[in-house]
């Protein structure tokens, strides 16, 4: 809407003079074409003041975790057999484990082979 007020302000005698648009372009950091879409949209006002229709599939994070808790063990071990189980594209589930919705669990028997005091118990009590 304040492109639209500044472009009104810039006319003379009903017509918008010569690099107007791209002025405007520059103050609100858009590009000339939006500028220019802004421009002849402006005989319907109710069109500018929608709201963007961003595309989504409704799922977000609560959804996803409920979905997760219902999938079995063996079928969590991997994030392919999971995004199937859970009907949800891989990407995603590497975006929530990066940006620390989930977190990854291994379920190992024998101990890590780093520290050496644990893996020195594990073996004498298999002796």
């Amino acid at each position: 809407m304040a492109i639209l007020l500044y472009l009104t302000g810039k006319v003379v005698n009903g017509v918008l003079p010569h690099g107007a648009k791209a002025s405007a372009s520059h103050a609100f950091s858009y590009h000339r074409d939006t500028v220019a879409a802004v421009w002849s949209k402006r005989a319907t006002p109710e069109v500018l003041f929608a709201r963007s229709c961003r595309r989504s599939n409704g799922l977000r994070y609560p959804d996803i975790a409920d979905r997760l808790e219902k999938v079995p063990l063996p079928l969590r071990q991997t994030q392919r057999s999971l995004s199937q189980d859970i009907g949800v594209p891989r990407t995603t589930i590497k975006r929530y484990l990066k940006a620390g919705y989930l977190r990854r669990q291994f379920s190992s028997v024998k101990p890590r082979l780093t520290h050496k005091k644990r893996r020195l118990e594990f073996a004498l009590q298999h002796l």
